[in-house]
């Protein structure tokens, strides 16, 4: 496996523009998946019930979160490693007096390990004509 590169805003955009870490349900890829990374750890590829693909996890810690919300009847999408927008990081970074980690002119793309959309059961029940009790 090779290590995640650290990359430019070009290198960050067609990323974007190819796809990774944009989309929902089916069309939804993660903007890292685990064969990009080397790791000793544990990780897993696990096929969702909520969003119909498989998914990237990069721990056991993250694999048991992710299957205890992927039964949840609430929650109708989940995206993994899902990115933060870098212009975003930066601003938030600057505001808070920290360093954004930086090689040159390349940065780090921070990611969330699991993203979830949700609706309550209530909104549900009721788009579905069953009365709230």
């Amino acid at each position: 496996m090779k290590k995640l590169e650290w990359l430019t805003k070009e290198e960050v955009k067609k990323r974007f523009e190819s796809g990774r870490g944009v989309g929902r349900g089916l069309t939804y890829q993660p903007w890292i998946r685990i064969q990009e990374i080397s790791s000793d750890g544990t990780s897993y590829r696990a096929l969702s019930h909520t969003s119909g693909r498989v998914v990237h996890l990069l721990s056991k810690l993250e694999f048991l979160a992710f299957s205890l919300c992927d039964w949840n009847e609430s929650i109708t999408d989940i995206r993994e490693q899902y990115p933060f927008d870098l212009e975003t990081s930066l601003t938030v970074a600057e505001e808070a007096g920290i360093k954004h980690p930086k090689k040159g002119n390349k940065f780090h793309i921070f990611t969330t390990d699991l993203l979830l959309s949700y609706d309550s059961l209530e909104n549900r029940r009721t788009e579905c004509g069953v009365e709230r009790e």
